[in-house]
């Protein structure tokens, strides 16, 4: 079990996708501990495991924040921000304490929940915490503009984050599209084609990705960006900078490209990634002379550009 003696919290863990990734990291061996306002369905959950720990509270309240914090008996090593909702926007005359309402639990909590661990010495070393977010906040429809904010506030929230808490805990942000959190999975075909996957999302793609995040298998990724959830695990980065082979390697590691490389191209990689550099890149040779020899510096350089086009290629699909 992948998170034995670990410690996740999960807000709006109760149901949907936060459920979901409450009961994978159960599945994993960790101790969890779910906010949420859903009194009736937090109990249940919890009295499905016994690893599971259930604070009813609404966390848009500070003070429920700050009780909840206190009332942690152990360190956190994953926070998982996934609570939202949504009160329309303009068409519906959505009020200003109904859109203020939606950013306090979106935005504020994430921040204050955070704040409070750090200031509480309850965040644990080398934490993980990853902020859900939705492709609203690129592109919407009408009438959602409380729902629309707060996903770019939570953005934003993230690459702020991951700066002010580099070396002490790793920050990034998952963004999808349409997920089905209902039992039905009957969509038209206009609605499958709206992703590239081909289909409607399901919270277990969401929770495999938190999975990972977590993990140590992500261990050199912050500030990541996942905009959308595709077939196979595959990923789409939103970043401003090209692809680095830190990242095409752990995403070709998780959809499973790495079930076809020699054991040569392994051992070629496991050289590259530690060093944070890609061998595509020119104005990186002199930092990989430094490092290797002069011989595994033109193989390097020889061997890599088109394996990890193919990589980058695979991942695009």
């Amino acid at each position: 079990m992948y998170f034995m003696e670990k410690h996740a919290v999960v807000t709006g863990g109760a149901n949907g996708i936060g459920r979901c990734i409450a009961e994978s990291f159960l599945r994993e061996g960790a101790r969890v501990t779910v906010i949420d306002i859903d009194k009736n369905a937090g109990e249940h959950l919890h009295d499905s495991n016994e690893n599971l720990h259930f604070y009813h509270g609404d966390i848009a309240d500070k003070m429920v924040l700050e009780n909840f914090i206190r009332s942690l008996s152990e360190p956190v090593d994953c926070l998982i921000n996934n609570a939202c909702i949504s009160r329309r926007g303009l068409l519906s005359v959505c009020s200003y304490e109904d859109f203020e309402y939606v950013q306090r639990v979106g935005v504020a909590a994430p921040y204050y929940l955070t704040s409070l661990l750090i200031k509480d010495n309850k965040l644990a070393t080398n934490a993980s915490i990853v902020n859900i977010a939705s492709t609203r906040a690129f592109q919407s429809q009408p009438d959602t503009e409380s729902y629309s904010a707060v996903k770019g506030g939570i953005i934003a929230l993230t690459h702020a984050m991951a700066v002010s808490l580099a070396g002490r805990a790793r920050v990034n942000c998952i963004s999808p599209g349409w997920i089905e959190t209902n039992d039905s999975n009957v969509h038209s075909e206009q609605d499958q084609r709206q992703h590239s996957a081909g289909r409607v999302g399901i919270p277990a793609d969401i929770a495999a990705m938190v999975m990972f995040l977590c993990s140590n298998k992500a261990g050199f990724i912050c500030h990541l960006i996942v905009e959308k959830a595709l077939k196979a695990g595959i990923v789409r980065i939103s970043n401003e900078a090209p692809p680095k082979t830190h990242h095409l390697i752990n995403l070709a590691e998780q959809a499973g490209l790495f079930d076809v490389l020699s054991e040569h191209q392994r051992k070629l990689l496991g050289e590259l990634n530690p060093l944070n550099i890609d061998a595509r890149y020119p104005e990186h040779k002199e930092r990989i002379a430094q490092t290797l020899s002069a011989e595994k510096t033109a193989r390097l350089f020889n061997e890599t550009e088109e394996f990890l086009c193919w990589i980058k290629k695979e991942l695009e699909k």
